[in-house]
């Protein structure tokens, strides 16, 4: 058997060496948001609750797709497995964000991450919400998935349209005239049209993120493997 042979039947359903990654994925997942449900917020953000932290929302998301993931690889369900490539799409991109966003802030420059210096996530909590979930989710698609097959406005349409509901959703939850703050302290400053343009280049930035995986793709995986798409 040829190895592009082999690399195609790698990424096709019912592999079950990505099954268990994604067996295991979930339940570090499930592991983190336990764990991140455990931690009191200050008092200013306890009013939106935990729903309107982008790592935790890309988490939930991320959990979905591996457990459709799961499911599509124990059925071995063509429709299942094309559900979860597409689903794939938003959580990879939304994780590439939350973690290129996260890192060089939690590392070098903190004070424009949390609003409260004495939150303290432990380090097996922060890699599992913050690391864990976009290492499977490239290793799946590197290793064991076919192309991204939407199309590249339809893609810019998507995270436009997803950094808007963002947008949208804290501006719902957070109550700004009885103290509310926004989650990020980056977020905290200027007035809306300041954090409006933040989003739109959030936004953007998970566009161009998308672009740079396509490439990547196309580049180190081959040919072989983007042929097989799914319909």
């Amino acid at each position: 058997m040829s190895s592009d042979t082999r690399n195609i039947n790698r990424r096709t359903v019912g592999n079950r060496v990505i099954l268990a990654i994604d067996v295991i994925s979930t339940a570090i997942g499930l592991y983190g948001l336990y764990e991140i449900s455990l931690i009191e917020l200050p008092a200013p953000l306890r009013g939106a609750g935990k729903w309107q932290f982008l790592t935790n929302l890309s988490l939930l998301f991320s959990i979905l797709t591996f457990s459709v993931g799961i499911i599509s690889h124990l059925t071995r369900s063509e429709a299942i497995f094309q559900l979860k490539n597409f689903l794939h799409v938003i959580s990879f991109v939304a994780e590439a964000v939350v973690t290129s966003v996260y890192w060089p802030l939690r590392l070098f420059f903190l004070h424009y991450l949390v609003n409260d210096g004495n939150i303290r996530i432990k380090l097996t909590v922060d890699l599992a919400i913050h690391f864990m979930p976009f290492v499977s989710l490239a290793i799946d698609f590197f290793f064991f998935m076919p192309n991204f097959t939407i199309k590249t406005r339809s893609a810019f349409l998507l995270f436009i349209s997803l950094t808007s509901a963002y947008w949208f959703w804290l501006n719902s939850i957070i109550d700004l005239e009885r103290g509310g703050i926004f989650p990020y302290a980056f977020l905290n400053i200027g007035n809306n049209l300041t954090r409006l343009i933040i989003f739109w280049v959030i936004g953007f930035s998970a566009f161009l993120q998308f672009l740079l995986m396509r490439f990547l793709y196309n580049s180190f995986v081959g040919v072989s493997a983007i042929k097989q798409k799914i319909q």
